[in-house]
């Protein structure tokens, strides 16, 4: 499993990836320090406060697709909870 710790940056941009811990065993990290999160299955994440409210209504093995921008690239990270 990953998680991941977010910064509150700018209001309407999405969230900042501030730190990621990955557990042993668990596959490559898809997520980077300093990665955006724009969007959270195809709707757009415009605070930390959305972006733990989305989460925090799905369950543990619900597919989720992040869309973030990392050194100015977007790419789309697909995962489970």
């Amino acid at each position: 499993s990953l998680e991941i710790r977010i910064f509150r940056g700018d209001e309407g941009n999405g969230v900042t990836v501030i730190q990621t811990v990955q557990n042993p065993g668990a596959e490559r990290k898809a997520l980077h320090r300093r990665d955006r999160i724009i969007s959270l299955n195809g709707e757009p994440v415009r605070s930390v406060d959305d972006f733990i409210s989305e989460i925090r209504n799905m369950n543990p093995g619900d597919s989720v697709e992040l869309k973030i921008t990392r050194n100015g690239d977007q790419r789309t990270v697909r995962g489970e909870l």
